[in-house]
């Protein structure tokens, strides 16, 4: 199954593209590699949360929600790199 890209990704690799960005990552790398990273952890938490509360009703528990969330975004989203 091929991985889909979430927006958070998206934004990133387009921002590449953007004339000057390479110089402003050089300088800023540190800065933008936190921003990115934190950005991805509170959009992976959202979409859990998102399958998870939408499952609910439909399984036994809440913990079986949550833990079907992390599968569906590990089998959606999550790529060897990260």
């Amino acid at each position: 199954m091929e991985k889909k890209l979430t927006p958070v990704e998206w934004f990133f690799r387009e921002l590449e593209n953007v004339n000057g960005y390479s110089a402003f990552y050089t300088n800023n790398y540190q800065h933008v590699d936190a921003l990115y990273n934190e950005a991805k952890e509170l959009e992976k938490k959202q979409i859990i949360d998102a399958f998870s509360t939408g499952t609910t009703y439909q399984i036994d528990s809440e913990l079986d929600a949550i833990f079907n969330g992390i599968v569906y975004y590990e089998e959606t989203f999550k790529t060897e790199e990260q």
